[in-house]
């Protein structure tokens, strides 16, 4: 009877790190396939049913993925991250309601899922509720000083909604410092030097925004005006095309950066 009891377990787990290991590969099917696996072994292995509500959420069935998160919230009431799953999951079908009271949930159960917070500044900001979002990004920066997306979040803010572009710079500056790879990091810098007038230095930041991100136009649209203040014409003309090319339309900009002739 032992033997039995100690193989169960280990068994379905077996099948739980493999679904784990298809769902980073995308491989949605299969991921659902061994999660089931697991499950059928292990009726009461909650990670299980959590982890097979992300591999539906990946495949777009939302009603198997909540009937799964609210599996393993009623095997485990204590399981922060099927909380945040099942909040994710209602945000993303507009249920401000009960996501937000999930991501709640979320904190009770864990106090440093910075997810959470970060979750729960973007209701705040859809409800512009501007001091609220701010205190979970600062919240969520004290809890993790090396979460890249915080100091991004809180230096958009600080850019677009209270106008401290000094403050804004130095937390987007820490983000690139953190995430080196972060593109819209290097364009909200970028545009923060262009303000100051320092298209030299915005330049490099644009460059690497795009080479990041390719198919954004307003990046190219943007890097057109500083070659234009950099009287690199011919830039800011092939730049407008690009944007062109990418579903911008403006027969204005079209005439200032490109003449007559684009």
């Amino acid at each position: 009877m032992y033997f039995a009891y100690a193989q169960t377990p280990q068994t379905a787990q077996n099948h739980l790190e493999t679904g784990k290991k298809l769902l980073e590969q995308n491989k949605i099917e299969l991921a659902i396939e061994s999660f089931t696996q697991a499950i059928t072994i292990d009726k009461d292995f909650a990670e299980a049913y959590q982890k097979r509500g992300l591999a539906y959420y990946a495949f777009t069935n939302y009603p198997k993925a909540e009937e799964n998160y609210n599996k393993a919230i009623l095997l485990q009431p204590k399981y922060a991250e099927a909380y945040y799953c099942r909040g994710v999951l209602d945000f993303m079908q507009g249920k401000i309601i009960t996501a937000k009271r999930d991501f709640e949930q979320t904190l009770i159960c864990k106090p440093t899922y910075v997810e959470a917070m970060m979750s729960l500044a973007a209701i705040a900001l859809r409800e512009v509720d501007n001091k609220t979002a701010f205190n979970w990004y600062c919240k969520a920066i004290e809890t993790e000083p090396n979460y890249a997306f915080a100091y991004y979040e809180r230096a958009a803010m600080y850019y677009n909604v209270f106008e401290e572009d000094k403050k804004a710079f130095v937390d987007v500056s820490k983000a690139i410092l953190l995430k080196n790879d972060y593109a819209d990091a290097y364009h909200l810098r970028g545009l923060l030097e262009y303000q100051l007038k320092k298209y030299h230095k915005a330049l490099p930041d644009f460059d690497k925004a795009i080479a990041l991100n390719p198919t954004d136009a307003n990046y190219y649209l943007e890097r057109a005006q500083i070659n234009f203040k950099l009287k690199n014409k011919e830039k800011a003309c092939a730049d407008f095309k690009k944007a062109v090319s990418l579903g911008v339309e403006d027969k204005i900009l079209e005439k200032k950066y490109c003449g007559s002739n684009p």
